[in-house]
């Protein structure tokens, strides 16, 4: 500062400001540089964590219909229970009817 001029309360606000203005905007890149990078590292894992989970699922659901069929067949002394019920994946479509009519030719057959 030179001798003589005198800068103005306004001025120094102004100016004191600036750069607090300059410190958050650094802060805020500081911060959102490695949320990115963690994101970038996180996301391709949790795609294989709902695979892994829809995976399971379909295991989960072959062991329900398995305990059905042997708890049918218990119960009834049927062997028609015994057949594979068809996936709930293709539940309702052409495939599922055709395996539901090939197990019911197998219990008539039995």
């Amino acid at each position: 500062m030179e001798r003589g001029r005198t800068r103005s309360v306004g001025s120094e606000l102004h100016l004191l400001f600036r750069a607090i203005t300059g410190v958050v905007v650094v802060l805020l890149a500081l911060n959102i540089v490695p949320r990115l990078v963690l994101l970038g590292h996180v996301r391709p894992a949790v795609n294989k964590l709902r695979q892994m989970q829809s995976n399971l699922n379909q295991v989960r659901d072959g062991m329900v219909d398995e305990e059905t069929g042997l708890r049918g067949y218990l119960a009834t002394g049927s062997t028609a229970f015994l057949c594979s019920l068809p996936s709930r994946s293709t539940a309702g479509g052409v495939g599922a009817g055709r395996a539901v009519l090939r197990c019911g030719r197998r219990a008539a057959g039995a």
